[in-house]
């Protein structure tokens, strides 16, 4: 419950800075893709490094595009419960980007947009 409250605060945070979204490159995206959090628990009584995770910014920006691809038709998933994960959809990004090198001053939300197409086609 508490992932789907976090989601909708990122969602909103990610639409009401919507407007600047556009002028987000891409090389600023895959820059703040690259940046992770790194978690610490307390494992056998000590803390230990478990895992890690996408900076926030990075994350919410890769699902809000996605959600709003997906509620408009423009892209098409066979199943999307559960959604992609994130780490999925910036692999997606730095996919298409392995190709499109020429494409990292570009706007982020239209190479995302172009990628994320590329991948989950409507048959």
């Amino acid at each position: 419950m508490s992932r789907v409250i976090i989601f909708m605060f990122l969602l909103g945070l990610v639409l009401n800075i919507w407007d600047a979204s556009a002028a987000t490159s891409t090389e600023q995206l895959v820059t703040s893709c690259e940046k992770r959090t790194r978690h610490v628990e307390r494992v056998n009584g000590k803390m230990e490094f478990v895992g890690e995770s996408l900076d926030l910014f990075c994350e919410a920006y890769l699902i809000s595009a996605f959600e709003l691809l997906l509620s408009q038709r423009a892209i098409c998933v066979k199943d999307v419960t559960p959604p992609p994960r994130p780490e999925y959809l910036a692999s997606v990004l730095t996919t298409y980007l392995d190709s499109n090198r020429e494409l990292m001053k570009s706007p982020a939300a239209t190479v995302l947009n172009e990628a994320l197409r590329r991948v989950f086609v409507c048959k």
